[in-house]
């Protein structure tokens, strides 16, 4: 028992490292609002996916888990690739207004 309660504890302690550090490396307050979003409702999902495991069976934990990871790296892909996009916007506007300024 005590070794799944360090394990609990080192997770919680890299989640909220993780999510400190991604606001921290934020570029504009766009990408910082969606961060800040994006990981408000992903602490809410997580909460969520520790009651149920606490509250299902074994069988139903498993049948959870099964499509939940599926689901899990589909999130994780579209929310790098959303953050991708939104860096991508900003830099392609500062291009653009340098470009007006040396013309």
């Amino acid at each position: 028992m005590k070794f799944a309660t360090y394990l609990l504890l080192g997770a919680l302690v890299f989640a909220i490292l993780r999510t400190h550090r991604s606001v921290q490396r934020c570029e504009s307050p766009q990408e910082r609002n969606f961060v800040v979003r994006t990981s408000v409702a992903l602490w809410l999902a997580g909460i969520l996916l520790a009651v149920a495991l606490v509250f299902l069976p074994n069988r139903g934990r498993l049948l959870m888990l099964l499509p939940g990871l599926f689901v899990a790296l589909s999130v994780t892909r579209a929310l790098r690739n959303s953050r991708h996009r939104l860096r991508e916007e900003r830099a392609g506007r500062v291009d653009l207004e340098k470009m007006k300024l040396i013309s």
